[in-house]
């Protein structure tokens, strides 16, 4: 009887484990490039600070 109480609650499909998404190794790409464009544009800003702040005066 309990068998069929719980088999009545849970999904029949397949429910991927932690760790088990194959799409997990794209996103940490994506989110790993997106990381670096940030700290290259911070650094890219940080050096032009100095020049536009003697061009502007």
């Amino acid at each position: 009887m309990p068998n069929s109480a719980l088999s009545a609650i849970t999904p029949d499909h397949h429910v991927y484990e932690p760790g088990q998404d194959p799409r997990r190794w794209k996103a940490l790409f994506v989110i790993a490039i997106a990381q670096l464009m940030v700290v290259l544009d911070a650094s890219i800003v940080n050096l032009a600070l100095p020049s536009a702040k003697r061009d502007l005066g």
